[in-house]
């Protein structure tokens, strides 16, 4: 018999919707737990690639007879012709040779944006362009085949504009038929089509949607992470930072999809207000080209000291830091590609205002002066938090942008709970935060809880409360570090033993504990109030009525 037999509750995180993760055992949805998020996320796909929330901001992307699409000596000739996907809603435009001919809708952009259309000769003029504002996009003609092609292009704008299509550069007659227009907020190129009515459309990391996240590759985690704000503007667009790269070269990045710029040409810098004495984080995805070397360098903070960290992005590891005192938990992950983002921590105290640079090196520790045409490494997604460690990627654009904490919770459940005794299973990747961190059965009170903890100052513990008073409060002297794997099993049984297991031992123990129970509900996730709840990725929760054996926890627990 499996011991998932035993089991009275299993979250697998594989199936979610909105506000809801599906547990596998019970499948009658009794065990199902509720989750909340109050903004937007993204995550790591099962492709690998960060995934953002994606918005069509076209309204009527696919309703071309609407008057929001407006007509510079152009003509709809008809609005109902056979689209890609078989339906009727292409639109056939058609104009006469000359100059100024323009098919388009009025739209507020911010920083990068990309268009696109599927468009199809119509056996007459095939050429065209993109515009954005009477500006073309392309100083180059598109050619429309007699198939349906998808063409996009990715700009740069900041205002509301007429954005849409527009003439070939030798003012040709055009006639054309047109389907699916989208417009989207971000330099990702074009993304999978969404249709729109009367309004834009999002899809993705929403608010209140679960995330299951692919990183590491194999089966997904639950992402539960607390509230992190990106104090960095324009996070991916680093024209708009002071002294910006030169854009000289493009990438087409399996990191994101997007299109990504390099070519530093000097540091660029950004100034950034600091908390006093609050752990700080910096984290930037970087891939070399010319250059090796990732310089990170935080300046003007504390007596306007400056230091400096070196990433080696041929080798991906950590290089050198100037003032090790000032930047720690250094760190560098593979994303694929040749992308890996990089971070590390720092603070200040009494100097608040400074700024960060991002900077290309030739070999570690050494640096550039002035421009440097030779200075080429690519760079993207740029992020500084108050923590001691990088979350996932809050993107930005004019202001600081907040990630709302994830909570995952289930009430209601005291029947599928032990109560004198039982066995509650957690395997996890751990986000280090230098707070305890809980997976708890309980009433939603301090009073009646059992807490299964990763303390503050990195030690197992395990705590029992009934009625109010603490029955059992252990640490033990293993530790865990950050990024570590972990299976542990609190198993608990009233005057007989309670144990802590981890990755197969057990780490701490003691007999003759009287456990009365009221136990009605499981929490994972930042919910809030009082209770410290666990900030780590979870791969599963178990949750047995019975105090399995030590030959069972250990079986269970062993990695």
């Amino acid at each position: 018999m499996s011991l998932l037999d035993l089991a009275s509750l299993v979250l697998a995180p594989t199936a979610t919707k909105e506000g809801k993760v599906y547990s596998a055992i019970p499948n009658t949805g009794d065990g199902d737990l509720s989750f909340t998020r109050a903004t937007n996320g993204t995550r790591i796909n099962s492709a690998g690639l960060i995934e953002k929330v994606r918005t069509n901001i076209y309204p009527y992307s696919q309703d071309f007879a609407n008057a929001a699409w407006i007509l510079i000596d152009t003509v709809k000739a008809s609005t109902s012709e056979t689209d890609p996907n078989g339906g009727t809603t292409a639109a056939n435009i058609t104009w006469t040779a000359g100059s100024g001919k323009y098919f388009y809708q009025n739209s507020q952009t911010q920083g990068f944006s990309t268009i696109s259309f599927f468009v199809k000769s119509n056996g007459g003029g095939n050429k065209f362009r993109f515009f954005a504002n009477g500006a073309t996009l392309f100083s180059s003609d598109f050619t429309a085949t007699s198939d349906w092609v998808r063409y996009s292009f990715v700009f740069i704008g900041n205002s509301t504009q007429g954005i849409g299509i527009t003439n070939a550069t030798d003012n040709s007659a055009g006639d054309l038929l047109v389907a699916f227009a989208q417009l989207e907020l971000s330099d990702f190129g074009a993304t999978d089509y969404i249709p729109t009515t009367t309004t834009a459309v999002s899809v993705g990391m929403l608010a209140n949607v679960p995330r299951l996240d692919y990183s590491g590759g194999g089966c997904p985690k639950l992402l539960l992470e607390p509230q992190r704000t990106n104090l960095v503007t324009y996070s991916e667009e680093f024209n708009n930072w002071l002294i910006p790269p030169t854009f000289t070269t493009i990438e087409t990045a399996s990191l994101k999809g997007s299109i990504i710029f390099s070519n530093f040409g000097s540091a660029i810098s950004q100034g950034i207000t600091l908390t006093s004495n609050a752990d700080t984080t910096i984290s930037v995805f970087a891939k070399k080209s010319n250059w090796n070397f990732l310089q990170i360098r935080t300046v003007n903070f504390d007596t306007s000291a400056s230091a400096r960290t070196w990433f080696d992005l041929l080798n991906g590891t950590v290089g050198s830091t100037d003032i090790p005192s000032r930047h720690f938990n250094q760190s560098i992950e593979d994303y694929g590609n040749g992308w890996y983002r990089c971070s590390l921590t720092f603070k200040s105290i009494t100097d608040l205002s400074g700024s960060i640079q991002l900077t290309g090196s030739q070999s570690d520790s050494s640096t550039i002066s002035g421009a440097n045409s030779g200075e080429d490494i690519f760079f993207d997604m740029s992020q500084v938090e108050l923590g001691s460690y990088a979350t996932s990627y809050i993107p930005t654009l004019s202001a600081a942008s907040t990630r709302g904490a994830d909570a995952c919770s289930k009430t209601g459940i005291s029947s599928l709970i032990g109560q004198t005794e039982g066995t509650l299973f957690a395997e996890i990747n751990v986000n280090r935060t230098g707070i305890n961190q809980n997976i708890e059965l309980g009433d939603g009170t301090s009073s009646n809880r059992i807490d299964l903890r990763l303390n503050s100052n990195n030690n197992y513990q395990l705590v029992i409360v009934q009625g109010g008073v603490v029955v059992f409060n252990q640490i033990a002297a293993a530790t865990f570090t950050q990024g570590q794997r972990i299976k542990l099993a609190a198993v608990y049984k009233s005057g007989d033993v309670t144990q802590l297991f981890v990755n197969g031992v057990s780490v701490l123990s003691a007999t003759d504990r009287t456990i009365t129970g009221s136990l009605t509900a499981i929490y994972s996730g930042s919910i809030g109030g009082s209770l410290d709840l666990i900030n780590s990725p979870v791969n599963e929760l178990i949750v047995f009525q019975t105090a399995l054996t030590d030959t069972q926890a250990i079986e269970l627990t062993t990695l």
